[in-house]
């Protein structure tokens, strides 16, 4: 695993059999509570090769962020690019929703490659600041509106 994909998000890093299904079952509680809608992005033979998710801003903002990653192994093979359209497509046909956005690191060159790729566009003015380890660290914003 990836030290940036453990520290930025819940996916449990010592890859234990008990704390995968523990985090799988906290990303199936989040569509009946609408904090979000995840999904594991599978290869071909159906293998868990990463995982997208969705999740409204607030009711009223019509805006949603998107996260996502791919497992170091899988990556330079399309996963990424043909999860994130698959669910930008998707996520056009929500009610009220018109844009999303992605937050990326400067520096994870493969994610904005990938999101330019389906259509975002980086907002040149915007840095976000975030402390998700001892450090601060600026974080590019990305964002796509959706037909409608």
């Amino acid at each position: 695993m990836d030290r940036s994909v453990a520290q930025m998000t819940p996916v449990p890093a010592n890859g234990s059999a008990e704390a995968a299904l523990a985090y799988i079952e906290r990303q199936r509680a989040r569509a009946g509570s609408l904090d979000g809608y995840s999904f594991a992005v599978a290869d071909l033979d159906d293998v868990a090769v990463g995982q997208i998710m969705l999740r409204p801003r607030g009711e009223g903002t019509g805006t949603a962020s998107v996260s996502y990653w791919i497992r170091r192994s899988s990556r330079l093979r399309g996963y990424g690019a043909a999860a994130l359209a698959a669910l930008v497509e998707r996520a056009s046909g929500f009610p009220g929703l018109h844009t999303l956005e992605l937050v990326i690191e400067p520096g994870n060159e493969g994610s904005w490659r990938i999101a330019e790729s389906v259509g975002f566009e980086r907002d040149p003015w915007l840095l976000r600041r975030s402390g998700w380890d001892e450090d601060r660290h600026s974080l590019l914003l990305y964002a796509l509106p959706l037909a409608g």
